[in-house]
C-alpha cells in the first residue's frame, strides 16, 4: 500500500513540509517508513534513531501532532487516508508559549500559567522523555488536597503510560501531602 507523508525539512527556525509517498507493507512502524523514504527519495534526511525498541527514546517525533517514538508507532494504528506528517519534538518552552498564546515571546521551562494542567503535566512528560533519551526512572509525588497538582501529575503518568517508552519507568506514584515530602526527597546539600 503506497502511503503519503509529510516530514519537516528545516532546522528549528525555518523549514517546510515536504511530501513523499512510500510503499509500506504489514507490520511497518514509522521509522521504517523514513528510513525507507530516506534510502529512496531523501538520502540527504536526517532521523535520529538507536535501538528501535522503545528504549532509549532517540526517535522521538510528533507523529500527526503527537508525540511519538517512531519505531514504536505501527503504520496500521494510523488514519491513513490522510497523509502522515512527522516533525520534531518541540521544546516545551515552545509548547507553552504556543498553548499559551504567547507565540514570539520568550517562555521559560518553568512557566505555570495554564488552563490545562493534564495537559501541561503531559507536556512535562514529553519533554522527560526526550531529555533522558527514554531512559527515565522516576517516582512522582502528588497532593491530592490540592486539585491543580493532582492534574499535573495525573497528566505526567498517564503521558508516560500513553508513550510506551519502555526505557522509563515510574518507580512509584504516591500521594504525599507538600508539608511531608521534604522527607521523601535525597537532601541537595
Amino acid at each position: 500500500m503506497k502511503v503519503q507523508f509529510k516530514i519537516w525539512r528545516g532546522d528549528a527556525k525555518t523549514g517546510v513540509f515536504r511530501d513523499y509517498a512510500t510503499e509500506c507493507t504489514e507490520g511497518m512502524v514509522v521509522l521504517d517508513a523514513v528510513h525507507q523514504i530516506q534510502a529512496t527519495q531523501a538520502p540527504d534526511l536526517a532521523c535520529r534513531w538507536n535501538c528501535k525498541a522503545g528504549k532509549c527514546g532517540s526517535c522521538s517525533a510528533e507523529v500527526n501532532g503527537m508525540p511519538k517514538l517512531m519505531c514504536m508507532t505501527r503504520l496500521s494504528d494510523l488514519d491513513l487516508d490522510k497523509p502522515v506528517t512527522v516533525e520534531p519534538m518541540r521544546r516545551l518552552s515552545d509548547v507553552l508559549r504556543d498553548d499559551l498564546g504567547l507565540t514570539g515571546t520568550k517562555v521559560g521551562c518553568d512557566v505555570n500559567i495554564f488552563q490545562d494542567y493534564g495537559k501541561l503535566g503531559a507536556a512535562l512528560a514529553d519533554w522527560v522523555i526526550v531529555h533522558s533519551n527514554g531512559k527515565m526512572q522516576g517516582v512522582i509525588l502528588s497532593d491530592k488536597t490540592y486539585s491543580i497538582v493532582t492534574a499535573k501529575t495525573d497528566g505526567i503518568n498517564n503521558q508516560f503510560k500513553k508513550m510506551g517508552c519502555t526505557g522509563c519507568k515510574v518507580l512509584e506514584y504516591t500521594q504525599v501531602p507538600f508539608a511531608d515530602a521534604s522527607s521523601r526527597l535525597p537532601s541537595l546539600t
